[in-house]
């Protein structure tokens, strides 16, 4: 239950990947794909390819890593508030040997909008540790390609972010790390999102994720001084409200 609440909006990723093929899906258009790695990237394994836009979901293993429920979703060509790339793993175990490690990346291609700067690209990480281990370690990353390459990775990001998924610390077994980078330019499109995720994990561990990155455009200096002009009313505000209480 503990990691079935820790992957946030898996339920509507599933229920619309629940309308596509399970597994992967040929098709000769651009397509939404998810792949995996057990020897550092030299090799690709492909768990989803869907139309483009859509979402799809994947069940099963990759040279002994149990895989429950990977989904992906993304709303390309986006829209003009959001372009927005979705993945979630219910369940990854090794049931290798040994530790190991895989490396997921997702990707979706044809990206129009939103285009023109200023612009906001996000990176999301979370989840939760079922079975723990000190060894275990997560490394996440986004990029936006204006060459509209799956996969490609030659574009802005905020560059790498990890989380302890060691299940130990202040915050327990869950986890969670984001970080924004601003585009000053405006974007060439049609533009791809690709995400990759790095997992080191240690015989019998097993962990649940749920990862994102987001295009919005950035807050026009107007809304911020206003939005800042409203901090002391709300100060205001608080404080009559404790003298009334008290």
């Amino acid at each position: 239950m503990t990691s079935f609440r820790s992957c946030k909006g898996l339920l509507a990723i599933v229920t619309v990947a629940g309308m596509m093929a399970f597994g992967t899906a040929p098709s000769a258009r651009a397509n939404l794909m998810v792949r995996a790695s057990t020897d550092g990237g030299a090799t690709f394994t492909t768990l989803i390819n869907v139309p483009s836009g859509t979402a799809g979901l994947f069940s099963g293993s990759v040279d002994g890593f149990t895989i429950s429920l990977e989904t992906a979703t993304s709303n390309s060509p986006g829209t003009p508030p959001l372009a927005d790339l979705l993945s979630a793993t219910l369940m990854l175990r090794n049931d290798t040997s040994a530790t190991g490690n895989i490396i997921f990346q997702t990707s979706d291609v044809g990206f129009t909008q939103p285009s023109t700067a200023p612009l906001l690209f996000t990176e999301n990480l979370s989840g939760t540790v079922v079975v723990a281990d000190p060894t275990n370690t997560v490394a996440f990353q986004g990029w936006i390609d204006t060459t509209n390459a799956q996969f490609g990775m030659g574009g802005p990001t905020p560059g790498p972010i990890s989380a302890n998924i060691t299940g130990t610390g202040p915050t327990g077994t869950a986890f969670s790390n984001s970080a924004t980078a601003a585009i000053a330019g405006n974007l060439g499109t049609p533009f791809s999102m690709t995400m990759e995720k790095d997992v080191h994990l240690s015989l019998g561990s097993t962990v649940n994720f749920s990862t994102s990155v987001d295009l919005v455009p950035a807050p026009e200096p107007a809304t911020l001084a206003i939005a800042f002009s409203a901090l002391p009313l709300l100060g205001i505000a608080a404080w009559r409200n404790r003298r009334k209480a008290s």
